[in-house]
């Protein structure tokens, strides 16, 4: 039996900064995501269908679980324009269940361009504005090294560890 894998089939509404999605957005996104077997098909806005298989071959996945009231989204591969919306689309599908705390887990993460760093900073925005602690799991010179270089860590809580960041004990 095949596992199956989340595959965003919608556009996220919020690829324009002027537009912030509603709740009732967010929920037909998550009615959007279909959940497909991998090597399924996937329709797309257009009609057209996504195979599933090239869509998770290794550059890029997102792992959500859920851990009481708080959110754990493990990201893989590079974080770029590309891949920033689907990132985006899977922060958007967790800040609908209201956590009390999103952890973003970037540490298997090889590339961060400034399209990612700036999905973070406008996650952060977001759950400030709804009292969620926002918490990055960065360490390494791909990931924690670019965001202190731009002074993204005084502004977004980083932790070397996902076990630092359930607890929220910050490194040094």
């Amino acid at each position: 039996m095949q596992a199956a894998v989340p595959v965003p089939c919608a556009r996220r509404t919020t690829d324009f900064p002027s537009v912030r999605p509603t709740p009732q957005d967010l929920q037909q996104q998550t009615r959007e995501l279909a959940i497909v077997p991998v090597g399924g098909v996937c329709p797309t806005l257009g009609g057209e269908t996504m195979n599933v298989s090239e869509q998770h071959r290794g550059r890029f996945v997102v792992r959500p679980r859920r851990d009481g009231e708080t959110s754990v989204l493990h990201v893989e591969g590079d974080l770029d324009v590309l891949t920033a919306p689907t990132l985006g689309t899977h922060l958007d599908v967790a800040l609908t269940d209201n956590p009390s705390v999103l952890i973003v887990d970037i540490t298997d993460v090889g590339f961060l361009s400034s399209a990612g760093i700036s999905m973070l900073v406008e996650t952060h925005r977001l759950t400030s504005r709804a009292g969620i602690s926002l918490r990055v799991v960065a360490e390494g010179p791909a990931t924690a090294r670019p965001m202190r270089m731009m002074r993204i860590d005084e502004i977004i809580d980083l932790y070397p560890t996902v076990a630092d960041a359930l607890s929220g004990t910050k490194a040094g």
